[in-house]
């Protein structure tokens, strides 16, 4: 990359800081990468990404519950490797 492609792609990223259009954000691994923030801005209410997104699995207990399975069908389940 040339020196001038540089100076762009540096510029371009301080813009999209500055512009709150990329966000720091703690991952649930506990680090951090710049994630794509809301589209919306608003003058009296700034908008920010709350959390990162959960790990794989995260939910899993909440969905499978959520249809209806039992913990003991679960734990079957993940026995077989089936989750």
């Amino acid at each position: 990359m040339e020196q001038n492609e540089k100076k762009g792609v540096n510029s371009l990223i301080k813009f999209l800081l500055i512009g709150d259009m990329l966000q720091e954000v703690e991952l649930s691994d506990g680090s951090k990468a710049p994630l794509t923030g809301p589209a919306a801005k608003f003058s009296r209410t700034p908008t920010k990404i709350r959390n990162g997104a959960p790990s794989i699995g995260a939910d899993n207990f909440r969905v499978f519950k959520s249809f209806g399975l039992s913990l003991e069908e679960m734990k079957k389940l993940k026995e077989d490797g089936v989750i």
